[in-house]
C-alpha cells in the first residue's frame, strides 16, 4: 500500500479481496483515495492480481469517473518508485493510459446507456433508445 496513512477499516476496504465491499463516509473522508488505492491492490498486490481492463468502477458523473481515473494512476505510479522494473506495473499503466480502459471508469449514465446499445437477443424493434421525444 502507499505511504499514506490508512485507518484500520480503510485499509480493510483496501485489502478484501474475498467479497465485496461497501464504502460509505461523509464528504471529504477518503472515500474515492481508498477506492482507488482498492483497484491498484486488486492490479497488483492481491493473490491472484487482476488486470486492470478487468476492473469496472462506476461513478455517478463523467467529472468523477475522470477523476477516479487520475486516482487509480496517481497510486500505480507511486508504486513505479519502489517497482521500477515491475513489468507487470508497466503494462497496467499502459492499459489505464488507452482508450480501451476507459470505458471501464465510466458514469452510470454512460454505463447504462453502453450497455443498453450492446448487441443482445432482443429484437431492435422492441429497444431502443430515444435522446429526443418522438415525432
Amino acid at each position: 500500500m502507499s505511504d499514506i496513512q490508512w485507518t484500520e477499516a480503510q485499509r480493510a476496504a483496501i485489502a478484501t479481496i474475498d467479497r465485496s465491499v461497501l464504502v460509505s463516509a461523509g464528504a471529504g473522508s477518503g472515500k474515492t483515495a481508498v477506492l482507488a488505492e482498492r483497484c491498484a491492490h486488486l492490479v497488483l498486490d492481491a493473490d491472484p492480481p487482476c488486470d486492470i481492463d478487468e476492473l469496472l468502477v462506476v461513478t455517478f458523473t463523467e467529472a468523477a469517473a475522470g477523476e477516479m481515473r487520475e486516482r487509480i494512476g496517481r497510486s500505480l505510479r507511486r508504486r513505479m518508485i519502489d517497482r521500477p522494473n515491475d513489468a507487470r506495473l508497466r503494462r497496467q499503466l499502459v492499459f489505464l493510459d488507452t482508450a480501451r480502459y476507459r470505458r471501464y471508469t465510466p458514469s452510470a449514465a454512460a454505463f447504462s446507456i453502453d450497455t443498453l446499445r450492446r448487441p443482445t437477443s432482443i429484437p431492435r424493434r422492441r429497444f431502443s433508445i430515444r435522446t429526443k421525444p418522438a415525432s
